[in-house]
């Protein structure tokens, strides 16, 4: 078994492999590193030489790999352009047994963050969360190759300069792409099967995941997809005049924008470009407005067209195997984030059921849509009183929140794909098991909710056994 990962939080890939067991590919050679005493695991790829680690799960090898480059590094010109692919070779062997250089947390994956990484994970670095995509119970246990990918992020990952601007934006999406392209060509020296691609993402991996079986730079790049809690059809997706407008706005509040003349100049883009990662960060966090933060752009080329519009045309992935998930209280944390104070995680405030409700009745308003809030209401709000305890009313909340934002656009999707093709085959699980684990994200209030089913498929229970109930670290791995 091969375990790749790149430290990206949202992105994930696994890839089945036709070997069988504690087969690895053929032209590996293992042999000792007698200074650390790791068995050392060597594969040629394209590039040249790459050395990793032999571990051991559950009496299975497992062969890992750290800080694989895809594509060249997004530093100097490159910061805000599409990604290149890595052409280069190394003339040493490339050292693939530790992570990378830690990077400023603040920007995550700003400047070098181009790698594919395999790897157990002592979890000495990184993101708050990334030991939870630790992928050796998924591979020694599943008999596949997990890959995960690094890639740019915030203003690195969507600035939109225009058309004929330097910054195209989607710049996440195609760091995407060119990973599985990296796969594609790559993953057999693992022993992985090109063939056999399933992209898998969770939350705005999802929004990716979805994205990528629409795209037509990379629908051909895999076989499955497994979509969690979201979809393209619940991302913030906007057309290139809208896109713009919202970057140049961020500009102006960085002092980048003094013209208005509506349109990126050179001397904006060259105000951009001196700030350092730090300073666009420290600049971004501070936006009032977070729109251009968390918009993709209908750009011609990754994204022809609005999702809704793809999906309704029939020009997606087709014949795909599809899997779709969602948890049983998506909302309860988005509930904390609208409003920390009032659904506090440990100390939330008792409200009524009727300001329980008024509050849903204003987070949809202020959508926009055109929805019928008082049937909405009636529909999740039914049969219940103040008799009930202050939880059980607001993971109601939670659940009709979690259903507009996620489960329902997750479930279109769906019933969108099969719809236009019915050879693919879809399917569906609800997530609604509340874990003895303290959770990231979840309130001490809340049922099963967004993240909670990461937990399991990444087999947490059993690299943690003492932080989980019995009942879910007492199972075997094998059953």
């Amino acid at each position: 078994m091969t375990y790749l990962s790149t430290q990206t939080l949202e992105l994930y890939s696994l890839f089945d492999t036709k070997l069988i067991g504690k087969t690895i590919a053929s032209n590996t050679i293992i042999c000792v590193n007698s200074d650390e005493n790791v068995d050392t695991i060597s594969v040629h790829i394209k590039n040249g030489l790459i050395n990793g680690k032999r571990q051991t799960y559950e009496g299975r090898d497992l062969d890992v790999f750290l800080g694989i480059p895809y594509a060249q590094p997004p530093i100097g010109d490159l910061r805000f352009k599409k990604p290149l692919p890595l052409d280069r070779k190394w003339e040493q062997p490339l050292d693939a047994q530790h992570w990378p250089p830690a990077q400023p947390q603040i920007y995550r994956c700003s400047q070098t963050c181009h790698v594919l990484d395999t790897r157990r994970g002592t979890h000495n670095r990184g993101s708050s969360v990334e030991k939870f995509y630790s992928g050796e119970v998924l591979s020694a246990l599943g008999d596949v190759v997990v890959v995960t990918i690094n890639y740019r992020l915030n203003v690195f990952g969507l600035l939109y300069t225009g058309a004929e601007g330097p910054a195209p934006g989607n710049m996440a999406l195609w760091d995407q792409s060119v990973a599985l392209e990296w796969v594609v060509d790559n993953i057999r020296y693992f022993g992985g099967d090109p063939q056999r691609v399933t992209l898998f993402g969770e939350s705005s991996g999802a929004i990716s995941t979805s994205l990528h079986t629409l795209s037509p730079i990379t629908r051909n790049l895999f076989t499955n997809a497994i979509v969690m809690s979201g979809s393209a059809l619940n991302a913030f997706i906007t057309t290139p005049d809208l896109m713009e407008g919202q970057w140049l706005r961020s500009a102006g509040s960085i002092g980048c924008d003094t013209q208005g003349n509506g349109r990126f100049t050179p001397e904006i883009i060259a105000c951009l470009m001196s700030k350092t990662p730090e300073e666009l960060m420290a600049y971004m966090q501070g936006f009032s407005d977070m729109s251009a933060l968390t918009s993709l752009v209908i750009d011609g080329q990754f994204i022809p067209d609005s999702p809704r519009e793809m999906l309704a045309s029939g020009d997606y992935r087709k014949g795909m195997h599809l899997l779709i998930g969602t948890t049983g209280d998506e909302g309860s944390q988005l509930l904390n984030m609208f409003s920390p104070i009032k659904y506090h995680k440990v100390r939330p405030k008792n409200m009524s059921l009727s300001e329980l409700a008024g509050d849903f009745r204003e987070f949809l308003t202020a959508f926009s849509l055109d929805i019928n809030t008082d049937e909405v209401i009636k529909f999740y709000f039914n049969g219940l009183s103040d008799e009930q305890h202050p939880d059980v009313l607001r993971r109601h909340v939670g659940q009709a929140f979690g259903d507009f934002i996620l489960g329902c656009p997750t479930l279109l999707y769906a019933k969108a794909v099969y719809k236009g093709d019915p050879t693919a085959n879809v399917y569906q699980y609800h997530f609604t098991a509340k874990l003895g684990e303290p959770k990231l994200f979840c309130s001490e209030w809340a049922g099963s909710c967004h993240f909670d089913d990461i937990y399991p498929v990444f087999g947490q229970p059993f690299l943690n056994y003492d932080r989980y109930v019995e009942r879910e670290s007492a199972r075997s791995p094998d059953k």
